[in-house]
């Protein structure tokens, strides 16, 4: 919730989520979420649903597909993940 909310905060369209599987490769989620009030509607329907979020088969890990009207709302965005540490660095 915390990860959307900041996204979203900063102009940020979460489009979907993606993890890599081990046996079933890629798998993608749509989300389309750009706003409190979506996100809080997401959530809602995986919590009343008993779904699992995906990023559960990875110990957390997963990507999303985003979109801005600009560069300058996906960098702000990007520093306040890294901030509030959700962003992992590949070696």
């Amino acid at each position: 919730e915390e990860e959307l909310n900041l996204l979203v905060d900063h102009g940020v369209t979460v489009k979907d989520v993606k993890i890599e599987h081990g046996v079933y490769g890629d798998l993608t989620a749509s989300i389309m979420v750009s706003n409190r009030k979506e996100v809080k509607q997401f959530l809602t329907k995986i919590r009343s649903t008993n779904a699992a979020f995906l990023s559960e088969l990875t110990d957390g890990v997963h990507l999303h597909t985003l979109s801005a009207t600009s560069k300058e709302a996906l960098s702000e965005a990007e520093n306040a993940l890294e901030r509030a540490g959700f962003l992992i660095h590949s070696l």
